[in-house]
């Protein structure tokens, strides 16, 4: 299941929609609020890139925090939309949920769940590792499905027949899209 995970992940990544100014290590010890302003500190990471990756890192420190805790994962979804529904209209590039989650799971993995591990707190590894699958799997695309579909098909003997791929494009929306796939097994039977 990790592989296969980590596969979703490389194979979901895409170009930076911007470069912005990143932190490198976004969590909520790292902000310090007083009289209803924030401020960040440890900018020892402080780097230029993918503005995405400090959105999954944070979103990926709150689903640490809520495992931890016993804090309901739906709060934690709804609290994660709401942030980047306010980050997004601050900023002049577009934010695609699908884009969020990738990276989300991506920090999951990488930084979440191998710090729980060099940290002795193992037993939430399988719930990480879970959320990020979640996320994944929620924000999977017909075209996602599609790719997995056809990669699950090519790395068998199989014949692909026939793809037909619909997408929606008034509404400028991969999720609206569909798609019908035809092929034959190896037993002649056509799917």
């Amino acid at each position: 299941p990790l592989q296969a995970l980590i596969a979703e992940v490389e194979r979901r990544w895409s170009p930076s929609p911007a470069s912005a100014t990143l932190h490198g290590d976004l969590h909520l010890k790292n902000f310090l609020v007083q009289e209803g302003t924030a401020v960040l500190i440890d900018l020892d990471t402080l780097s230029s890139g993918n503005p995405l990756e400090d959105l999954g890192s944070f979103a990926a420190s709150l689903y640490h925090r809520a495992v931890l805790d016993g804090t309901p994962i739906a709060q934690v979804d709804e609290l994660v939309a709401r942030f980047v529904r306010t980050y997004a209209s601050l900023v002049p590039w577009t934010i695609a949920d699908r884009d969020v989650a990738t990276h989300t799971a991506a920090a999951l993995v990488n930084e979440r769940a191998c710090r729980s591990i060099t940290r002795r707190k193992g037993n939430v590894v399988d719930q990480l590792l879970g959320i990020a699958q979640r996320l994944l799997t929620e924000t999977a695309t017909a075209r996602d499905l599609m790719e997995r579909f056809a990669a699950s098909v090519s790395s068998h003997t199989a014949e692909l027949i026939d793809v037909y791929y619909k997408t929606y494009r008034k509404q400028k929306s991969w999720a609206k899209s569909s798609v019908t796939i035809a092929w034959r097994d190896n037993s002649g039977i056509v799917v």
